[in-house]
C-alpha cells in the first residue's frame, strides 16, 4: 500500500474510534498513563519541563497526560482529521496552552532532528506500510539522551522504554 493510501485509509479507520471516549472514560484514561509508569518504577517527575511527542495521539488523552506531568511543550501528531478536531477541542477546554495537535504521520513528522526530549507512540506503527521507517523517524526527532516509549503488539503487548543513546 502506498503512503497516500495509508494515510487516507487508516485516519478514516481510526478516526472515530477514541471519540467515543465520555468525559469520565477519558479522565479515567489520562491518569492511567501517570499510574502505569508509577507501577513500572519510572519516576514521573522527570518530565517536568520536557518537550513531547505523542505519535499517533489519536484522542488526546497522552498528550493530556504529560501536559499534567508538568511538561513544558506537549505535540501531537495523528492522521486522523477527527481525531485532530476532538483533540483541540480538549486542549481547549483544559485551557492547556502548551498542547498542541495536528494532521500528519508518523513516517513523516514535521519536527527536526533531536527536537523532542520523549517520544511517545502506543498501537501505532504496526499500522503502517513501513514500521522500520516510522520507528526511525520517531528516534530521529528524539533528542541525545532523550526517552522514547514504543509500543506495538501481535502476538502479545510489547513495551519498549529505554534512553537514546549519546552520539
Amino acid at each position: 500500500m502506498d503512503t497516500k493510501t495509508y494515510i487516507e485509509k487508516t485516519g478514516a479507520l481510526y478516526g472515530s474510534l477514541f471519540s467515543a471516549y465520555d468525559e469520565k472514560l477519558f479522565e479515567e484514561s489520562v491518569s492511567l498513563f501517570a499510574a502505569r509508569h508509577r507501577r513500572w518504577g519510572i519516576d514521573t517527575t522527570w518530565f517536568k519541563d520536557k518537550v513531547c511527542l505523542d505519535g499517533g495521539c489519536g484522542g488526546g488523552r497522552y498528550l493530556v497526560a504529560l501536559s499534567r506531568l508538568g511538561a513544558r511543550e506537549v505535540q501531537g501528531i495523528d492522521l486522523s482529521e477527527q481525531h485532530i478536531e476532538l483533540v483541540k477541542k480538549r486542549i481547549s477546554d483544559r485551557n492547556l496552552a502548551h498542547v498542541y495537535a495536528q494532521k500528519a504521520s508518523v513516517l513523516d513528522i514535521p519536527f527536526p532532528d533531536s527536537y523532542f526530549d520523549f517520544v511517545l507512540s502506543t498501537g501505532v506503527i504496526h499500522h503502517t506500510p513501513n514500521p522500520r521507517a516510522a520507528f526511525s523517524e520517531l528516534a530521529r526527532v528524539l533528542k541525545p539522551g532523550g526517552r522514547m516509549f514504543l509500543a506495538v503488539y501481535g502476538k502479545g503487548w510489547v513495551q519498549i522504554y529505554a534512553n537514546k543513546k549519546q552520539p
